[in-house]
C-alpha cells in the first residue's frame, strides 16, 4: 500500500532536510576598512567576530564578502547593547563615533 504524504508533513520534512544540510556561516573574507582623519587608513585583513573604530574614524568600507554590522557599542559591549545598521560588501559608509564604535563580523 502506498502512503501520501500532505501538505504538513512535507513541509516538516522539507525543513528537517534542509536544516541537516545548511552549513554553518563562514568567516569573512577581503578587507575591512576605516578611513580616519587626515587622509589615513586602517586595514583588516579577513576580520573576525568585532572590531572597535580607531581613533578618527570618519567612514568605513566593507570590502569583505560577508554583510557586517556597524555597531553603536564597542566590541566588549556590542553583543549586549548597541544598535546596529548592516553593510553589505562592496558598500562603504560616512560614519559618526557617536553612534558607530564597532563592526561586527559574522564568523564560524
Amino acid at each position: 500500500m502506498r502512503r501520501t504524504v500532505t501538505g504538513p508533513g512535507a513541509l516538516a520534512v522539507a525543513v528537517v532536510l534542509i536544516l541537516a544540510t545548511a552549513a554553518p556561516a563562514a568567516a569573512a573574507t577581503g578587507k575591512l576598512v576605516f578611513l580616519t582623519a587626515g587622509g589615513g587608513a586602517v586595514v583588516h585583513d579577513d576580520p573576525v567576530r568585532c572590531v572597535d573604530l580607531p581613533d578618527g574614524t570618519w567612514a568605513v568600507h566593507n570590502g569583505t564578502d560577508a554583510f557586517v554590522t556597524l555597531n553603536s557599542a564597542p566590541c566588549a559591549h556590542s553583543a549586549q547593547l548597541g544598535i546596529g545598521t548592516t553593510l553589505p560588501p562592496s558598500f562603504g559608509l560616512r560614519v559618526d563615533r557617536i553612534f558607530t564604535a564597532s563592526v561586527r563580523i559574522p564568523g564560524d
